[in-house]
């Protein structure tokens, strides 16, 4: 217990939400716990650094959609290194763990479990750790691709278009779209920019599993990183 009441005088913890109700649940379940040296409402819709009193250790999202709060983890996660965050989902699916976790977000509570869970969440992604609910632990095994979606993902995320794609596998421009349309489903994004996000956020061992072992010249998705 010393070692928690140590880590409780040094945080801060910044939540994001447009609903007052959650965000005063999100600093009562924080403060209850005498975890966290502050916890300050950091904006509506984005957080706003500069009405903080202090830089955040963590950041927690809460009452955005998903897609959404994706957006402003990528965002903020540039401008502040090291930066922790945690989502509050209104409720859970297992492919939303993984569209969350794999676009750089550390941790997931579901609302109606908050009071219970949030410390503990907190906790857990400033020791370095992932955290979800049990109820979505079913979405966090990375799907399979087969070989020929490999190289197509490669290729997309070394920048080729899909006409450069369709020439260097001999496939029709028609097949190429067709199989993109496939990856974005199965990996829970919508476009080529989230297909390369989510692809360059992941840790190496699941980066191979999208991609394949690294390929050289063009295709290699690290050249120029």
């Amino acid at each position: 217990m010393p070692a928690l009441r140590r880590i409780g005088t040094t945080i801060a913890v910044a939540v994001v939400g447009d609903d007052p109700g959650l965000v005063s649940r999100v600093q009562a379940a924080l403060r209850r716990e005498a975890f966290a040296a502050s916890v300050e409402h950091g904006g509506r819709i984005r957080l706003d650094v500069e009405s903080l009193e202090r830089r955040p250790d963590v950041l927690v999202l809460a009452a955005v959609d998903l897609d959404r709060a994706i957006a402003e983890a990528h965002a903020v996660r540039r401008r502040l290194r090291g930066l922790r965050v945690v989502l509050v989902l209104p409720h859970g699916r297992a492919d939303s763990a993984r569209h969350a976790l794999g676009a750089g977000i550390d941790g997931i509570v579901l609302e109606p479990q908050l009071e219970g869970t949030l410390a503990l969440a907190v906790r857990s992604v400033l020791a370095g750790q992932l955290t979800v609910p049990r109820a979505m632990r079913h979405g966090l095994e990375p799907p399979a691709l087969s070989g020929r979606e490999r190289e197509i993902v490669r290729r997309v995320v070394a920048g080729r278009a899909n006409a450069e794609i369709a020439a260097s596998l001999y496939l029709s421009r028609s097949t190429v779209a067709a199989h993109l349309s496939a990856i974005y489903r199965r990996l829970g994004v919508r476009s080529r920019g989230e297909l390369v996000a989510l692809v360059r956020d992941a840790d190496a061992s699941v980066r191979r599993l999208l991609i394949g072992p690294d390929a050289p010249g063009d295709d290699n998705p690290e050249r120029g990183r």
